[in-house]
């Protein structure tokens, strides 16, 4: 092969060679291109997938914590619908207990009284004995001088003196 016959060749060679890698650029500008469209497509998915599932996970969150909400909500009624009604059992016990001393001390302020009452009946009474104990003592009339003799009237019984008559005995 003469000189000229290589650099043909060389130059056909050349020309395929480039050819081969203008191909092979294309071909990978159009990988890269159709990689790129795939990736951006697979993104696309993912992030809406993901979006997707964010709203499950939000509206699965709401609808749990909805439902936690109602169920504390229960929890506290009734709880403070037990405190209330002990509340008011303790309340009614207490005003029972307030009206039943104040009965007592209403009781105890009318025997109060009447023990007072009684008192000053007494004192009043006890004034009026004492106003009699000083009261002038009657003048009772003073005997005769002379006094009858009363053993005329009586009749002796035989063998009875005058004072065995009258059942008194006498003096030895």
């Amino acid at each position: 092969m003469s000189d000229s016959d290589q650099e043909r060749m060389a130059a056909s060679v050349a020309g395929q060679i480039e050819s081969i890698v203008a191909a092979a650029e294309r071909a990978a500008e159009e990988f890269r291109r159709q990689t790129m469209a795939a990736a951006d497509q697979e993104a696309q998915e993912t992030r809406q997938a993901a979006e997707a599932e964010a709203r499950r996970i939000r509206q699965e969150a709401a609808t749990w914590a909805a439902e936690y909400l109602e169920d504390s909500k229960r929890i506290v009624d009734e709880f403070t619908a037990e405190r209330i009604a002990k509340i008011g059992s303790l309340t009614d016990e207490l005003i029972q207990g307030a009206e039943a001393v104040q009965r007592r001390l209403t009781d105890t302020q009318t025997v109060r009284r009447q023990i007072y009452d009684l008192i000053s009946s007494l004192g009043a009474v006890a004034e009026a004995i004492a106003l009699e104990a000083q009261a002038v003592v009657p003048d009772f009339p003073h005997p005769p001088a002379e006094t009858p003799d009363l053993e005329a009237d009586v009749p002796e019984e035989e063998g009875l003196g005058t004072e065995e008559a009258q059942g008194l005995e006498p003096d030895a």
